[in-house]
């Protein structure tokens, strides 16, 4: 039985730490066979700090995306909506 698999990655502000020295390189991600990518939007009611720049690069890139919240418990749902909803 074969299975057919499409690629992507999920990325946020983790992936362009102090032991990474670079942002993430879209147009490679798509040379290594990636099709789509959710990128984390907001965490709580913070925005990702890195989210504009990969919204825009990805896009470049001709990666397919999506954006999520990464929802925190300390902070009301309704909030946290409409952040990203915002962003």
């Amino acid at each position: 039985m074969s299975v057919n698999r499409v690629l992507g990655n999920d990325v946020s502000l983790y992936q362009d730490i102090d032991v990474t020295a670079r942002k993430i390189d879209f147009s490679q991600m798509m040379n290594a066979g990636s099709k789509f990518c959710f990128i984390r939007a907001t965490f709580g009611i913070r925005v990702d700090e890195d989210f504009y720049d990969y919204w825009r690069d990805s896009k470049a890139a001709g990666i397919s995306r999506g954006a999520y919240g990464f929802l925190v418990f300390e902070v009301a749902p309704e909030l946290q909506a409409q952040t990203l909803l915002k962003t």
